[in-house]
């Protein structure tokens, strides 16, 4: 998308005096993605080291479930953002192009 952004324009630039749908996206997955990788490291560590007859499962779950919290105010945007995200690309063509595979 950069790239296309360098040919076309700034794709990213503000609109209707808002921050871009797609930075405000970035910045609230930049938030939570630390916090995912640590819980999803020791989920990984649990299950490399698993023994069924003394699961410990729940014991990560519990203490690193907090960690899910932070993810609430990404949650309570996302219809907002997808609502966004899709008008920019009907509205938008040359951004359309940019944000396909």
């Amino acid at each position: 998308m950069k790239k296309f952004g360098e040919r076309k324009g700034d794709l990213l630039a503000p609109h209707n005096g808002h921050e871009h749908v797609v930075l405000q996206i970035q910045k609230s997955l930049v938030q939570i993605l630390p916090l995912h990788e640590k819980l999803l490291e020791e989920i990984d560590s649990v299950c490399s080291n698993w023994d069924s007859r003394s699961p410990n499962m729940s014991k990560t779950i519990a203490t690193y479930a907090d960690f899910l919290k932070c993810c609430q105010p990404f949650l309570d945007k996302k219809a907002k953002f997808l609502s966004r995200f899709l008008q920019l690309r009907n509205e938008n063509k040359e951004f359309d192009k940019a944000t396909l595979r």
